[in-house]
């Protein structure tokens, strides 16, 4: 599942979804880095689009679907190194829980 600040999205819907299977581009840090702001803020969509895409989008009405296509591009732009280093972080909770045992 691929979105942007998609936990809104779920909470609104009353849905949930394992967190394993979400990549979402407000979330990731190197994204919140190339955007310049600051890694602790949430990036707009729309400016991390602009700066990432070159793309402009919500200049007026509001467009779900376009919002959609392009965090889907943005993941798609980052996806090897964003699957690599999930995949890292995965292995090493794994390891950790190991340990803990």
């Amino acid at each position: 599942m691929v979105g942007h600040a998609i936990h809104n999205d779920f909470k609104v819907l009353k849905l949930t979804y394992p967190s394993r299977y979400i990549r979402d581009t407000a979330k990731y840090k190197p994204l919140r880095e190339m955007a310049g702001g600051i890694v602790h803020k949430v990036p707009k969509l729309r400016d991390l689009t602009h700066h990432l895409l070159g793309v402009q989008i919500q200049q007026g009405e509001h467009d779900s679907v376009m919002d959609a296509r392009m965090a889907m591009r943005l993941y798609l732009l980052h996806r090897g190194k964003w699957e690599r280093e999930f995949k890292q972080q995965l292995s090493q909770r794994k390891r950790f829980e190991k340990k803990r045992k």
